[in-house]
């Protein structure tokens, strides 16, 4: 009876420990906001309601490619992170993992400064991604 309530023990010890490494392994996104991409040039502010710190963020589009001209990050504590970009976004595409510097990194806003060609294939949406 022993053993077997010992074999039972290690057997959940060993599943608790491989899916912590699952896990890590696998981190998981939080979306920080969606925007509808207007034409030539838009300006848009995504306000992040959450009080995580925030390590990585990203950027996915979807709908039509977007050219992504600017970027700044504005922290909590005042600090901000100006990333200039000139990247384009194919359609269904998205940015690569960009890394925040610094140590405090809870999240006021993002705002961003991108746009989209007219070609009348509808609406383009940005979704702002963070990680922990």
């Amino acid at each position: 009876m022993q053993r077997r309530n010992f074999l039972i023990g290690m057997a959940g010890v060993l599943t608790t420990a491989a899916t912590a490494g699952v896990a890590d392994a696998f981190p998981v996104w939080v979306p920080l906001g969606t925007k509808r991409v207007g034409l030539i040039a838009d300006y848009d502010i995504f306000a992040v309601n959450s009080f995580l710190n925030f390590r990585k963020i990203k950027l996915q589009v979807t709908g039509n490619g977007v050219f992504l001209y600017d970027m700044m990050v504005v922290y909590r504590n005042g600090g901000h992170d100006r990333i200039p970009v000139r990247w384009h976004i194919p359609q269904g595409g998205g940015t690569r993992v960009i890394d925040l510097r610094g140590g405090d990194r809870h999240i006021r806003n993002v705002q961003l400064i991108y746009g989209k060609l007219p070609n009348g294939r509808g609406p383009t949406f940005a979704h702002l991604y963070g990680r922990t």
